[in-house]
């Protein structure tokens, strides 16, 4: 009796577990970044404008939402659903354009440039994980 290959699922494989695992982490570094850096300006907000605080409010939440998705699209991606590959994609695409404007921002400025430069650095992980994923989803369900 021969068992046909069709019929049996996709073992999932080691790259999409290591990558997923990574992505977590990466994620809760991004978060923990995060609250870090937000709790700093707001300590130090007393000499901003009302609008600029508004502003790093919102750049916070949706940076926290983001990553917060692409965390619980690598969950959904350990449990191969396909569901997962398409939350995981627009949270860390959200992100990265956060990222990159924030980038841009940041180059406008002459004291911005080291900030701006520290931004590739959580910018090309996200990039990269991203792309592996998108090659994986051949074992999705």
């Amino acid at each position: 009796m021969t068992v046909n290959s069709a019929s049996e699922p996709l073992k999932r494989p080691i790259t999409l577990i290591v990558v997923c695992v990574f992505s977590l982490l990466l994620n809760s570094f991004l978060i923990a970044k995060g609250v870090l850096v937000y709790w700093w300006l707001d300590s130090t907000s007393d000499d901003r404008r009302k609008d600029a605080i508004v502003a790093i409010d919102l750049f916070y939440a949706v940076e926290f939402l983001s990553c917060l998705g692409a965390m619980v699209g690598a969950v959904m991606l350990l449990n191969r659903m396909r569901s997962g590959l398409v939350v995981y994609m627009v949270s860390t695409i959200v992100y990265m354009l956060l990222t990159g404007a924030f980038m841009l921002l940041a180059l406008l400025s002459i004291a911005g440039i080291p900030v701006a430069l520290l931004q590739v650095f959580y910018l090309v992980p996200s990039m990269v994980l991203l792309l592996i994923i998108v090659q994986q989803r051949k074992y999705l369900v």
